[in-house]
């Protein structure tokens, strides 16, 4: 059976999983098409049209911390422009983050009720359409030929980095599930999944893989076991992923993406050849977090860190490290104002994880989150808040349980 469309799933919210299934995967393929928005709206347009159908109201009614969060970040954008070098860029910020914030408000109205499961289910068949289009894009005997001289995909239709992550997000949720229910029609379609994470040579990709499948493998989210039995089961979790990863590793499919590996862990322990890519991007961060010591609590301006990548390095671009970004752009002020709803919902989730299953996969993609950010900038994606909103409707549902367990204690 097909995990995205279960039998007792009604018409009308099948149809509105498949177009948000279509939503995800247009802000990676559509990222550069110049009427990419427009296919959006419309999209999101007709995910709530159906909903609000359904219940008869087509006014949102439902706001919660995930709309203060994005709502505070394009206020303070569109404020720092009074003291940015640059207006036009700090307001381009705020503009694009009302207009995510439209959008998305849109789009939780539509699921804010939903099982998060649900949620779950449709990003990772996402990554799996996505995955599907990339080889039907780039060609079956390209990616090959690509893979085995290690070598890495071209930024074509999109940047191959993302397409990587969300490839490798799809294979975490899938193993996840795998834990919960075995649908072996999910595991198949990882396939085209790790051929294009393979393919598109993204460290990021990679360490997303690595980590997460470390982490899920100590956890059963089916089982409850205790004492010996769980350090059993946790033990040839581990080996069974030690020797899928050997395998994989020896059959130089992941060549090129371990090359380029060396070269990152060079630039950490000074031991080995430092890559050019590793050594740019190492600049970057310092670039960013020496504007921080220049101007510590408000920044130089959201948008402006491009001006010092242009002055210092040639190059007119983002200091690809979230946190260097951030830091150069809004200081202390903007760190807060990006990071502080991690805080809140690792708080919760740390509570929920002994006794709800995805808290456990919620946690282990903020974990990603923040140890991505260092290679990425990430407060303007459409993709990042799109899982902080999947985050942030599973904070209010355990709000919700926690609300009427103290109510019922009274």
């Amino acid at each position: 059976m097909i995990s995205l469309l279960p039998k007792s799933q009604s018409i009308s919210d099948k149809i509105m999983d498949l177009l948000t299934m279509l939503l995800y995967v247009s802000f990676v393929i559509l990222s550069n098409d110049s009427m990419g928005v427009i296919y959006m709206v419309v999209i999101i347009l007709l995910i709530y049209f159906i909903h609000a159908s359904k219940h008869g109201s087509f006014i949102p009614k439902h706001y919660c911390i995930f709309h203060k969060y994005m709502l505070l970040i394009a206020l303070f954008c569109m404020l720092s422009a009074i003291w940015s070098e640059r207006r036009e860029y700090a307001i381009e910020k705020g503009i694009t983050l009302f207009e995510l914030l439209l959008a998305f408000t849109l789009l939780y109205e539509a699921y804010y009720k939903c099982d998060i499961k649900r949620l779950l289910t449709i990003v990772m068949w996402s990554g799996f359409l996505l995955s599907i289009y990339t080889i039907s894009f780039v060609g079956i005997e390209n990616l090959q030929d690509t893979i085995d001289s290690g070598e890495r995909l071209e930024n074509s239709f999109a940047n191959v980095n993302v397409v990587g992550m969300i490839c490798s997000t799809s294979i975490l949720l899938c193993y996840f599930f795998w834990k919960i229910n075995k649908n072996i029609v999910d595991v198949v379609m990882c396939l085209p999944c790790l051929l294009v994470v393979a393919g598109s040579g993204s460290r990021k990709a990679l360490v997303m893989l690595i980590i997460g499948l470390l982490v899920l493998s100590f956890f059963n989210p089916s089982v409850r076991s205790h004492g010996v039995t769980r350090i059993i089961k946790l033990l040839f979790s581990v080996l069974s992923l030690f020797l899928v990863v050997f395998f994989v590793a020896k059959s130089g499919v992941f060549g090129g993406t371990m090359d380029r590996m060396d070269g990152l862990l060079a630039s950490f322990t000074g031991v080995g050849d430092v890559d050019s890519s590793s050594l740019l991007r190492a600049y970057y961060r310092q670039i960013g977090f020496n504007q921080l010591k220049e101007t510590p609590l408000l920044g130089m301006g959201m948008g402006n860190p491009r001006i010092l990548a242009l002055h210092y390095s040639g190059h007119d671009c983002y200091l690809h490290c979230n946190y260097a970004e951030v830091a150069a752009g809004g200081g202390i002020i903007g760190l807060v104002l990006v990071y502080w709803i991690y805080v809140q919902l690792i708080k919760l989730e740390l509570r929920s994880a002994k006794t709800n299953s995805y808290s456990i996969i919620i946690l282990l993609f903020i974990l990603l989150n923040l140890v991505l950010d260092y290679g990425s900038v990430s407060y303007y994606s459409k993709d990042t808040y799109f899982m902080i909103m999947i985050f942030c409707i599973h904070y209010e549902s355990l709000k919700q349980n926690d609300y009427h367990f103290l109510k019922n204690r009274r």
